[in-house]
């Protein structure tokens, strides 16, 4: 008899996998810190089963019975665990986009850091026999347009949540290399069924509006409704702040030219003010020296101030 570990067995996928698994020669033990009760109204397939499972860990340990461990698997004690383990079969995540954006932090941590806490301690047991079979998704590749969808294709999350199942995927890899760490990783994309939590989602929602005859909507598929409005108002504000910002540098731009054209005409107005009077003066400088004697000096003077104002007029032009 094989022992098989299961984690987050409360789950959608893991509580229809354990329903199929309880009636074969396999003895189960599951870790999942989910509340049973709760788990069982939402999803009644639990039922079936969880009376077969014990709170004791003795009868697994032996290879004749089933355990479940009500506990975070982050906070457990997986060496012994492991080492009596034959296959674990990695289900408990954050199930969403929409939870990893809110809280990222807590995504990484039930995502990705419980994945590594497994594979170390699989390591660590020094088996090289046991085997991983790892729950990702389709998320990890959510930023890519090529179609079809393949496994070739670079990893482009667009969420914490297709980044932490990257990463997850990147570390089985990585293990798999370097300690010869038997991995299976499986990208789910929309999983639906009986027991399914998420009503919402995007089978859910065309089975709705094709019951209901009415338009089926798809948003993108790695970025909830609610953050493509964020994300489409985010850039429309944007969008109207660089048009109202590059109108008023217009309108700044256009006001300082008119200013500077006012200043050179005013410039040029005196200019040609004082060559003006200096030509008329120089002009009748004889009837005017009768009255002024010293006006002859005094235009002498003038000419000199015309030359100065040329160069000024030739520094401006250039």
């Amino acid at each position: 008899m094989k022992n098989i570990l299961i984690t987050g067995g409360l789950g959608f996928i893991g509580s229809s996998l354990v329903g199929k698994l309880i009636s074969s020669d396999y003895s189960i033990c599951i870790i999942d810190k989910g509340n049973i009760e709760k788990s069982i109204k939402g999803n009644p397939n639990i039922s079936s089963w969880i009376k077969k499972f014990d709170t004791s860990s003795d009868s697994y340990f032996k290879g004749e019975g089933n355990f479940f461990l009500n506990e975070d698997l982050l906070s457990t004690n997986l060496d012994k665990l492991i080492s009596k383990s034959d296959v674990v079969i990695h289900l408990s995540a954050n199930p969403g986009v929409q939870l990893s954006i809110e809280s990222p932090e807590l995504d990484l941590k039930e995502n990705f850091l419980s994945t590594f806490k497994l594979i170390e301690s699989i390591r660590k047991s020094g088996d090289s026999s046991k085997k991983i079979i790892f729950s990702s998704s389709a998320a990890p590749l959510a930023g890519n347009n090529t179609m079809p969808i393949n496994e070739n294709l670079p990893y482009k999350p667009l969420s914490p949540y297709g980044a932490s199942k990257a990463s997850s995927e990147s570390y089985l890899q990585a293990y798999a290399n370097a300690f010869s760490l038997k991995t299976l990783i499986l990208r789910f994309s929309n999983i639906y069924g009986p027991g399914s939590i998420l009503k919402g989602s995007v089978v859910a929602n065309m089975i709705k509006s094709c019951i209901n005859k009415s338009e089926i909507n798809i948003e993108p598929v790695d970025i909830p409704i609610k953050q493509t409005k964020k994300i489409r108002k985010k850039i429309s504000k944007k969008s109207s702040t660089k048009e109202s910002t590059s109108k008023e540098l217009v309108s700044i731009d256009k006001s300082s030219v008119s200013r500077e054209n006012n200043i050179i005409k005013k410039i040029f107005l005196i200019i040609i003010s004082i060559i003006a009077f200096i030509l008329l003066l120089d002009t009748f400088k004889n009837q005017i020296s009768v009255i002024f004697p010293g006006i002859l000096k005094m235009s002498d003077s003038l000419y000199l101030v015309i030359n100065d104002l040329k160069l000024f007029i030739k520094d401006l032009v250039r």
